[in-house]
């Protein structure tokens, strides 16, 4: 809102309310940012490892650092209720649940192959 009155140079003191958007608007695209730099990293690397080549502990990582930095985003209590927040965390906390299970395929596999 800023931007807008020192272009037309206009004397406008904003309202705490107009503050607390700003704030809130800015949360968002902090937090639609982190969704986004995700998906791009899930579709652009991620998704094509081969299977004999995933590193699990670099998936674990990937997880947790997502889901500490999403934590970090939403301190407030009001912004851990949005639903952007709890479906993204949703959907990193069944992509780490999903590793064991993919370790334990390869596993089998690899057993399997050596037989």
């Amino acid at each position: 809102m800023k931007f807008g009155f020192d272009l037309f140079e206009i004397n406008y003191a904003a309202p705490g309310d107009l503050d607390a958007v700003d704030k809130e608007i800015k949360n968002l695209e902090n937090i639609w940012g982190l969704r986004e730099e995700w998906d791009r990293k899930y579709q652009n690397q991620i998704k094509h490892i081969k299977f004999k080549e995933v590193d699990f502990d670099m998936l674990e990582n990937h997880a947790a650092d997502y889901i500490w930095r999403l934590g970090e985003f939403s301190k407030e209590t009001h912004i851990r209720k949005w639903d952007v927040v709890t479906a993204f965390k949703t959907s990193l906390e069944n992509f780490k649940a999903v590793i064991p299970l993919i370790f334990s395929l390869r596993e089998k596999h690899m057993r399997e192959r050596h037989w």
